[in-house]
């Protein structure tokens, strides 16, 4: 479950840089966040469907 977050946490990470961060609609600091609450949105996710 963590590294399945982890790995879509990273992936979020890589689509908002490539795009977003890119054409200057969010920073640096913006993109960290976002893919890390992604990350743990997923993580919780995969938490409460595998009870």
């Amino acid at each position: 479950m963590v590294i399945a977050a982890g790995i879509i946490g990273n992936i979020t990470d890589s689509l908002l840089g490539a795009t977003l961060e890119r054409k200057s609609y969010l920073n640096n600091d913006m993109v960290n966040f976002l893919n890390t609450l992604v990350a743990s949105l997923f993580g919780m996710m995969f938490y409460y469907l595998s009870k």
